[in-house]
């Protein structure tokens, strides 16, 4: 599953995690891309706000390259 796939899945949309995260919109769509992947104190709020594990979300990312 890729990350945006995710996302759908969990039925957040690229703005509100932006916004849950304090960051871009754009930084969102960049790790959707899989142009670069969030830092680790990125993966731990996105860990809580997706209720999944760090490990399956850094999966997301390794299926997106």
């Amino acid at each position: 599953m890729l990350f945006k796939e995710l996302l759908k899945e969990k039925s957040i949309s690229q703005k509100e995690l932006a916004n849950k995260l304090n960051v871009s919109p754009q930084l969102i769509t960049s790790w959707t891309k899989g142009r670069c992947q969030p830092q680790l104190d990125k993966l731990t709020n996105l860990s809580e706000i997706l209720q999944v594990s760090i490990e399956d979300i850094l999966n997301t990312f390794i299926g997106a390259k």
